[in-house]
């Protein structure tokens, strides 16, 4: 048990810093996230990135980050299994493993998960706000679940305000604004 509140406090305290505030709603209708029939325990709730930012992953023009924020993480996972040589060429190694990671963790497929994050070089992520906002967000899950092979959390809508810059902030790039500070 000690192991467990360890990984929480962990997770909670990670989780406590990305997210600007604001109220979490369930994320539903993308399956059950990897549960396997019926707990009678609590499922930690953890908070997906906050939407706002694009990032566009070229070509094929995929809105990745937007469909992890809404929770779209099916549809997100088919997307980068599409992802042929060219995408690897355009946008590095790195931001098609962060992505399949993250689309694995989100459906609680956590093998695949883990192993798509082991393969995540120095990252490479161009600099860019959204992709290191997703490797900030994904890194404690990935720990705590190193940790705890029993943890499996209910991802929910963030609440939070988005880290990196929007459309909304007048941006003409959004996705090269500032970087997140780990």
């Amino acid at each position: 048990m000690g192991t467990r509140f360890g990984s929480t406090l962990l997770l909670a305290g990670a989780l406590l810093l990305a997210s600007c505030g604001g109220e979490a709603t369930p994320v539903s209708g993308d399956g059950d996230n990897g549960a396997s029939g019926a707990t009678t325990e609590e499922r930690d709730e953890v908070a997906l990135p906050a939407g706002g930012p694009v990032d566009p992953v070229v070509p094929p023009n995929t809105p990745a980050y937007e469909l992890l924020a809404a929770g779209q993480c099916s549809e997100l996972q088919g997307h980068v299994e599409s992802w042929d040589d060219q995408v690897v060429d355009v946008e590095g190694p790195d931001t098609v493993e962060l992505y399949r990671s993250a689309a694995h963790a989100c459906l609680g497929e956590w093998e695949e998960a883990i192993e798509a994050f082991d393969r995540i070089g120095t990252p490479e992520l161009k600099g860019i706000c959204p992709r290191e906002a997703v490797y900030d967000w994904l890194l404690p899950l990935i720990e705590a679940r190193k940790a705890d092979p029993g943890f499996e959390p209910e991802f929910v809508a963030s609440g939070g305000s988005p880290l990196c810059p929007t459309a909304d902030d007048g941006e003409d790039e959004p996705t090269v604004g500032p970087t997140v500070e780990s």
